[in-house]
């Protein structure tokens, strides 16, 4: 299964263009099978020409939606589109179920949410957690990711959750997102235990990602269950967002090789 993560800074590039075909054409061009995507619009306003980003890029790559919005505006005009601002994910595969539930904000600002989503790759269940973590508060990421790893260990654990229907409940699960946080930032130790650092295992090439023309800090992250192998886990040099997406090859358990979609 390969994985992609990329904060698409609603589709403007590093040249400060808005151009959403040249994020579908990148993301097209990577082959995920799953895509996690940071910092979409959807009819939010100017900035990203009132579109529906995750649906237009959904109809355009042939992928299921889940978007989660972290930001819910009410309409400009009577009876328009609720603006909104979040976080998604899309594939190829079927999506079994997804939910958009918050993370803690001990410190304020921004409020945060994750991306729970449910797909079937290649007959395997594979749980997708998606997300956005707060960008000016150590603190406020520490709580974000302890939540975030009680969700993977119940998850890796198979036991059944509050919420929608939890049919496949189980492993393996692949948490990815831009976190805010540099490998070495303590609270990521949050996750040790339940989750590995792809990157740790089989990253080559330079891993910073931000900002996009020449990236000073690795904050975009995939991170697995240990029953999923890891291949490969490369950064795309890119510019069309003000991050470089991050991809990763994974192998999941019962799975031979890679998986590519139909």
């Amino acid at each position: 299964m390969r994985a992609l993560s990329f904060n698409v800074h609603h589709g403007v590039g590093a040249d400060g263009r808005l151009d959403l075909e040249r994020i579908a054409a990148l993301v097209a061009a990577c082959a995920p099978d799953v895509v996690a995507l940071q910092e979409v619009d959807s009819r939010l306003g100017r900035r990203s020409g009132g579109v529906d980003q995750p649906a237009w890029l959904g109809r355009r790559l042939g992928m299921a939606v889940a978007f989660g919005p972290t930001i819910d505006l009410a309409p400009a005009a009577p009876g328009g589109p609720r603006r909104r601002y979040g976080s998604a994910v899309l594939s190829p595969w079927p999506l079994r179920w997804w939910r958009n539930p918050p993370l803690p904000n001990p410190v304020g600002g921004e409020a945060r949410r994750y991306v729970e989503a449910a797909l079937d790759v290649g007959g395997v269940a594979v749980r997708v957690l998606a997300t956005h973590l707060q960008h000016d508060a150590a603190e406020g990421r520490r709580a974000q990711l302890r939540h975030l790893a009680r969700v993977a260990s119940g998850v890796a654990a198979g036991v059944a959750a509050t919420g929608p229907a939890r049919a496949g409940h189980g492993r393996p699960v692949v948490l990815l997102g831009d976190l805010n946080a540099t490998p070495d930032a303590p609270e990521l130790q949050e996750l040790e235990g339940v989750l590995v650092d792809a990157w740790s295992v089989a990253g080559a090439g330079d891993r910073r990602t931000f900002p996009a023309r020449r990236p000073r800090m690795a904050i975009d992250h995939v991170f697995t269950s240990p029953d999923v192998g890891v291949e490969a886990v490369t950064v795309v040099r890119s510019d069309a967002s003000d991050h470089r997406p991050l991809v990763a090859d994974l192998v999941l358990p019962g799975a031979p090789a890679l998986v590519t979609a139909p």
